[in-house]
């Protein structure tokens, strides 16, 4: 019920700003009584509320409730106290101020408010006041009676009066003795939450989680095992023939003739062994021939095959001489063999079956 607003000494009391609440008749002026009521006003039953301690310098509420009929209103022009009134006046005698004015809070100013059951009507009178005694220390003030003007359903205006009201009202610097103004606190830090930061970083940490997320995926992906690519086919074992006897005929003017014949017949040897699947580099002749045989290589094959792997052990085993036209028969045959059992566009292989 106590509410602190700022003191600004007796100024107060002459405020010139309207507060619509209290009729003041002129007979009661006239007599320096604050509240005269009309002669048979009725009776009302009113509920009033005042505090019994206050505090220099802070609020205390007066609260009158009154009940009424429901075709009477209570304060038909609002609540209305003019600065110069002799209502002000008074109360500003007894040490009472209004708090009236541009800049006062809500629910500081005085207001009447209405509630309707029935038939019957309830209506609220709150009024605060500043207590502004005008003397220090501890001081007993007195709420004088109030006017209240009531219009009733016949249109008569009376005039009702509230009761008188002490409080008790106590200095806040009664306790400290020769009390000093002091000076203002030193300004305090203030906080501010920043939204706009706090959903940033929120961002960029899901960001950065995303991104490792990412560089984590993309270095499984390119460790991951890739398929071999397929080797490349291999050369026909006739063109790697054929190629060999070449660099083998360049030659046999350097290498020694035994030498020539010797690597023309394993030439052929490789070739005879790829061309029809046997192991020909480690077969003796009589192995080829009988592999030609059992794979059905032609007889002129076989006979041809045969003269030019006898004639080349002759050479290379029972060290019979050789000299350059050897070495020019042995590749001609050779190259003859290989052109005749290599596949198309050459002639095909030559087999038995084919006869």
């Amino acid at each position: 019920m106590h509410t602190r607003i700022a003191r600004r000494g007796s100024a107060v009391v002459g405020s010139a700003l309207a507060l619509v609440v209290l009729l003041v008749p002129a007979a009661a002026q006239a007599e320096g009584a604050l509240c005269k009521p009309t002669d048979g006003a009725p009776k009302l039953e009113l509920v009033e509320t005042f505090p019994e301690r206050g505090t220099a310098g802070y609020l205390a509420t007066l609260q009158v409730r009154v009940p009424h009929g429901k075709g009477e209103t209570l304060l038909p022009r609002g609540v209305q106290l003019d600065g110069d009134s002799a209502g002000v006046k008074a109360l500003a005698a007894q040490g009472f101020a209004t708090t009236q004015g541009e800049n006062t809070d809500a629910g500081t100013t005085a207001a009447v408010t209405r509630e309707e059951t029935g038939d019957r009507a309830v209506s609220t009178l709150t009024l605060p006041l500043v207590l502004l005694p005008s003397e220090p220390g501890t001081v007993q003030l007195t709420l004088p009676e109030l006017p209240l003007s009531l219009v009733q359903a016949s249109g008569q205006v009376v005039t009702v009066c509230t009761a008188a009201h002490s409080i008790t009202v106590v200095d806040p610097t009664a306790n400290t003795p020769d009390a000093k103004p002091r000076d203002n606190p030193p300004p305090l830090r203030q906080r501010e939450h920043w939204q706009a930061l706090e959903y940033a970083l929120w961002g960029l940490l899901v960001a950065l989680v995303c991104a490792a997320i990412g560089a984590l995926v993309y270095r499984a992906w390119t460790r991951r095992p890739k398929p071999v690519p397929p080797p490349p086919p291999p050369r026909p074992a006739w063109e790697v023939a054929l190629e060999a006897l070449d660099a083998i005929a360049s030659r046999t003017e350097v290498d020694s003739p035994e030498h020539s014949i010797d690597r023309v017949t394993d030439v052929l040897r490789t070739y005879l062994g790829q061309t029809f699947a046997f192991d020909g580099l480690e077969s003796t002749t009589e192995e080829v021939l009988e592999a030609l045989r059992a794979r059905g290589a032609m007889q002129e094959v076989r006979v041809d095959v045969a003269r030019v792997l006898t004639e080349s052990d002759l050479v290379k085993f029972a060290s019979a001489e050789a000299h350059g036209d050897a070495v020019r028969d042995t590749l001609q045959a050779t190259r003859e063999l290989v052109r005749r059992t290599m596949p198309a566009p050459g002639p095909a292989v030559a087999t038995e079956a084919s006869t």
